[in-house]
């Protein structure tokens, strides 16, 4: 798992909560490398949820795409 540290950050752990939105654009077959593209659109720090928008993709092609929430863990 890789990250930009240069944007930003926290060493909190964030938890799966959610997902709305999900569109899957093709298939994914074994041997395929599969790339997420995760982006934070809203943060709300006094309950500890976070939205981000997220995209997959197999090459240039877009696979699926998602908004995902998630939790901060206690």
């Amino acid at each position: 798992m890789t990250h930009d540290a240069g944007a930003g950050g926290t060493q909190k752990q964030f938890f799966f909560a959610g997902i709305d939105g999900v569109k899957f654009r093709r298939p994914v077959v074994p041997g395929d490398t599969l790339v997420m593209k995760v982006v934070l659109t809203k943060l709300n720090k006094r309950f500890g949820i976070a939205k981000m928008k997220g995209q997959c993709f197999v090459g240039d092609e877009l696979a699926c795409e998602a908004e995902l929430t998630l939790a901060l863990g206690a």
